[in-house]
């Protein structure tokens, strides 16, 4: 495992950018990395725009989340919020130096649970608080689209894992299906996860 993790950290090392978006739907590991390259003006706008223009060939993004500022964070989710085509998020916080995470992160998903179109939803490497994961109970529990969940090392615990039954609870309740796949790898759960 800490082979994948080294792979995954040099990986994200080499890479400049903190964004990527695919138009192809046929791959699992076909992300493009967001903002993408900076242009000559030090804006990721090509990328940023597609998301927030709704682009219909953008199903695909992958965050690298740990460089984001303040600002990029609020404003990825607002664009994810709106679009309407997106199917596929994955953010990674690898390498994670954010001044207050929790803030960032609040931004971020008090905007992305207004969309309906994701149907996978990945986080890696978050160090999830009960309260910051409260905030995205909501769109767990109504994006009736997601079919799949990640939160692969993310620090679930048993007050996380509580939070994330309830919020598939209120699913079946608003008459949406389950979600086909959860995958919580490498989380301390213990016997809560049994």
């Amino acid at each position: 495992m800490m082979d994948d993790s080294r792979r995954q950290n040099e990986r994200n090392d080499d890479d400049e950018s903190n964004f990527s978006y695919e138009s192809s739907d046929d791959e699992e590991d076909d992300y493009v990395p967001y903002p993408g390259d900076e242009d000559e003006d030090g804006d990721y706008g090509d990328v940023c725009a597609k998301i927030e223009g709704n682009d219909p060939t953008l199903l695909k993004l992958s965050v690298s989340g740990a460089y984001l500022s303040r600002s990029e964070w609020t404003s990825l989710g607002r664009g994810i919020g709106n679009n309407t085509n997106m199917k596929k998020l994955s953010v990674d916080m690898a390498g994670d130096d954010m001044d207050d995470p929790d803030e960032n992160l609040d931004r971020f998903v008090g905007r992305l649970c207004c969309n309906r179109s994701l149907t996978r939803l990945s986080f890696d490497r978050f160090c999830f608080s009960s309260t910051w994961f409260a905030n995205l109970c909501p769109f767990l529990a109504e994006n009736a689209s997601l079919t799949s969940l990640k939160l692969f090392d993310c620090y679930v615990d048993a007050e996380i894992l509580h939070a994330l039954n309830d919020a598939l609870s209120r699913r079946r309740a608003h008459s949406l299906r389950g979600l086909g796949k959860i995958n919580l790898q490498e989380n301390e759960i213990g016997n809560q996860g049994c």
